[in-house]
């Protein structure tokens, strides 16, 4: 089963597709959302934003194969996000776009969090999404990728693929083989094959077909934009805004709405060195004589009625 856009529970996407009281929510910020389900007689809809396939558990049917590279064949946008351990499920669709999910589970070194709580982070090309994304590039804001795989891609094909998100390769690296994170401490062992270096978790890919430009976002982690990383509030992580930020590359900037204002011009405060004794005797001794004096005059006022 995938991600489903109508339940609750922790690894489900309801928060960011379809709950009224979730403001970023799709449902709330211009756009329709439905379940496909395509084995069978059902195909996909012409005239779509985007076409999501969320962490498939088993590999497709022919027939569903067969309509959804149709789809993508025809410029259709997609977002494809895998999980380790899956990967022989989405790299048949993706070795067709020149990119695949790699063996393996990336890993993290940090003494606060556990070695699966990996962060990737927005490359400048965030700076082209928009807001939201500069925002999270600006200020190296991570993602949340929990149990994240590396993702590899060639240039050689007819899609210009560029790195979206990636992880720091200082602290992360790729572990291959059983990964079992009950026992001692992980740590990176080049003996056994580890290799450590910055990977890329997220890929954009664009084209032209029929005069419109064709975008395909490619995730080696399908928790990013889960119930729970979306609800998560401690540690702070940019899972909200990154995913709001891409939301406006699929449809062209048309939803969801940005508005956009000149920044401000009184943002600085300037005075002299010689004002400052006069703005101390404001701020220490004049203002806080003003309250005290209105007041014993609004208490005197009120017992003499």
């Amino acid at each position: 089963e995938e991600r489903s856009i109508d339940k609750l529970g922790d690894r489900h996407y309801k928060l960011a597709t379809s709950e009224l009281n979730v403001r970023a929510a799709l449902i709330n910020q211009g756009f329709d959302v439905e379940n496909l389900k395509l084995k069978g007689g059902e195909s996909i809809p012409e005239g779509i934003t985007a076409l999501v396939i969320a962490d498939p558990r088993t590999h497709f049917e022919p027939d569903v194969l067969e309509k959804i590279e149709k789809y993508i064949d025809e410029g259709g946008n997609l977002l494809l996000s895998g999980e380790p351990g899956k990967q022989s499920v989405l790299n048949p669709i993706l070795s067709k776009l020149g990119v695949q999910i790699m063996e393996g589970t990336i890993l993290q070194e940090d003494p606060k969090l556990g070695p699966q709580e990996v962060r990737s982070f927005v490359t400048p090309l965030g700076l082209e999404f928009g807001k939201k994304t500069s925002y999270l590039h600006n200020n190296k804001l991570g993602i949340s990728t929990r149990e994240v795989a590396g993702l590899s891609y060639r240039n050689d094909g007819d899609f210009t693929i560029r790195e979206l998100l990636n992880t720091n390769g200082e602290f992360t690296w790729n572990k291959t083989g059983k990964l079992v994170l009950d026992s001692a401490d992980i740590v990176f062992n080049e003996q056994e094959g580890d290799v450590k270096r910055s990977f890329p978790t997220a890929l954009a890919l664009t084209r032209m077909v029929n005069q419109k430009e064709q975008r395909i976002l490619v995730t080696s982690d399908a928790d990013f934009l889960s119930n729970i990383e979306l609800g998560r509030n401690y540690p702070r992580t940019g899972n909200a805004l990154f995913y709001q930020g891409f939301l406006g590359w699929f449809s062209y900037g048309k939803y969801p709405v940005e508005p956009t204002w000149p920044d401000p011009i009184d943002n600085t405060i300037k005075i002299d060195e010689d004002n400052i004794p006069l703005l101390k005797w404001v701020i220490y001794l004049i203002i806080p004589a003003s309250f005290l004096i209105s007041g014993t005059v609004l208490l005197i006022r009120r017992k003499r009625k």
